[in-house]
């Protein structure tokens, strides 16, 4: 049976008005609860009447969050209410909110947040680790390298009379020329930067992430070529198509759009995003790799997106021959735009992807002692806030670390 007064402690402490100890209360009587019918029935109740009341949330995500609160710890659900759940009420509120639940793959069972049992490690060797911040590498035709970070708001000579500046974070080509050449800009780790073309199309490159471009695009087409991940607003051309090289394996073609890419080489899949306008997404065979350049690459597979779908190429292997395939679903834009936003959205992420996106912004190498923790988690966090204090939320789910220099070592559970 519930304990006197837990409705009510329950109720603050979604709306994120509990103590330290009071969290601590709610969480260890949920988990204690799940054999309480009234205390099921009354949760259940909560996230009805929520559902009816707040239409931010989906019942469609939180349904298996509700399933495995629920279910019993051998991952088999119970004879309960099936009910909707409003899930992402956690995203409003802190992050020691939003860690209430993770699934553990095997088991599936709930996971009363705790402590790190050994927080003085991290916090002393973290300490030091801030977040990324503006910056990026310009490499110009000859070679030579730029360090954009060092540079304010100033104007760079380039090929030529071609002339580029840097304004808030952004470089941009005014005075691009009539002659093509090549530029790449990268970002390392921990570093991010945006960039004006010169047809006016605005480019933001996540870290670790480049795009190379003509200082001038005098053909038949605007192509560039990216890899990592970047969000596009392309300047409508009706008479010249934008193109997209992406890591040599798909081609992204607009007219004038918005849209964000996301192709690092330790991802599964190239996904792209369409937020605004149309983009057809075309994969390349091994035999057109190299015709990039031509203006007539025929492709094995093409898709048109709409508005707030995502396509995914997937590399699939099927009789020893590697394959290319494009998926399409339905989006979830804002887990998608959050990096541009100023955001980690961890829904639904496990713990490799959540290491995988720590690791671009601070700069920082993650390796796992004994094998890969199976835990997913839900909610945001903003990235600008020091490695210490990510860790700190993430050890409340109880993932442990070790951090030595700048690996960080995640242990066994």
């Amino acid at each position: 049976m519930a304990k006197p007064g837990f409705q009510e402690l329950f109720s603050r402490y979604l709306a994120g008005n509990t103590t330290e100890d009071e969290t601590q209360q709610v969480l260890a009587q949920i988990a204690a609860g799940t054999d309480d019918q009234e205390l099921n029935d009354w949760i259940a109740t909560y996230w009805e009447q929520l559902e009816q009341t707040d239409g931010r949330y989906t019942s469609e995500t939180g349904q298996p969050i509700l399933n495995k609160i629920l279910g019993s710890p051998d991952g088999q659900e119970k004879n309960t209410p099936v009910v909707s759940l409003r899930s992402r009420f956690l995203h409003q509120w802190r992050w020691i909110a939003a860690s209430i639940i993770l699934v553990l793959g095997i088991g599936s069972y709930f996971l009363v947040a705790r402590k790190s049992k050994d927080p003085a490690t991290v916090a002393i060797n973290a300490a030091g680790i801030q977040p990324g911040k503006a910056g990026a590498i310009l490499t110009l035709a000859d070679g030579s390298q730029l360090l954009l970070d060092t540079i304010q708001n100033g104007v760079i000579p380039l090929h030529g009379s071609s002339t580029a500046k840097v304004i808030n974070g952004t470089l941009q080509y005014n005075n691009a020329g009539k002659e093509a050449t090549y530029n790449t800009m990268s970002t390392p780790k921990g570093r991010q930067f945006g960039i004006t073309l010169p047809d006016g199309t605005q480019v933001w490159l996540n870290s670790a992430s480049s795009i190379r471009y003509p200082t001038a695009f005098t053909g038949h087409d605007r192509k560039v070529e990216l890899t990592g991940e970047a969000y596009f607003e392309v300047a409508h051309n009706q008479d010249k198509p934008f193109l997209v090289s992406v890591n040599n394996k798909a081609v992204l073609q607009v007219l004038g759009t918005h849209f964000n890419v996301n192709a690092y080489e330790d991802e599964q899949d190239i996904a792209t995003t369409l937020l605004e306008g149309s983009v057809a997404v075309n994969v390349l065979s091994a035999s057109n790799h190299q015709n990039l350049n031509t203006h007539h690459t025929l492709y094995k597979n093409t898709v048109i997106l709409k508005p707030g779908q995502q396509a995914r190429v997937m590399n699939t292997v099927t009789d020893s021959t590697a394959v290319n395939s494009i998926k399409v679903t339905n989006a979830n834009v804002n887990k998608v735009m959050a990096w541009k936003n100023g955001l980690f959205n961890f829904e639904d992420a496990n713990l490799e992807q959540v290491m995988r996106q720590l690791s671009r912004w601070y700069n920082i190498e993650v390796v796992y002692e004994k094998g890969i923790p199976d835990i997913y988690f839900y909610g945001e966090m903003g990235r600008n806030m020091p490695l210490i204090d990510v860790l700190a939320n993430l050890q409340t789910t109880g993932v442990r670390f070790r951090l030595e220099g700048r690996k960080l070592i995640v242990l066994p559970l």
